[in-house]
């Protein structure tokens, strides 16, 4: 795994607060993340980009099935309507990068 591009895609934006770069693809079969080289989160996510939906499913995917956190624990802060996000998440950086590591390591 490339420790600088997930450095890049997880940064502390305080003790206790994480913001990741996503990129985000809707209409997948399944959610599933990757890494790119560029320090950006590939995040697939079923639903469809459509009136919200994708964004919906990416914020309760991103804290329940992921990272395991409350299901308000992330707040999408820029890109409601692009494919280049800005997810906000209440935890500490540390945790977040652990768990990110554990799931992208073959």
């Amino acid at each position: 795994m490339n420790e600088e591009a997930l450095a890049a895609a997880v940064q502390a934006r305080g003790p206790s607060t994480t913001l990741l770069s996503l990129r985000v693809t809707p209409n997948a079969k399944r959610a599933s993340v990757s890494l790119r080289d560029d320090g950006v989160l590939l995040v697939r996510v079923a639903a469809p980009a459509v009136e919200g939906a994708a964004n919906a499913e990416l914020l309760r995917w991103l804290t329940r099935d992921l990272l395991g956190l409350a299901r308000g624990a992330a707040t999408l802060t820029h890109g409601a309507s692009s494919r280049d996000k800005r997810v906000e998440v209440q935890a500490p950086v540390a945790d977040v990068t652990r768990r990110l590591r554990e799931l992208l390591t073959p």
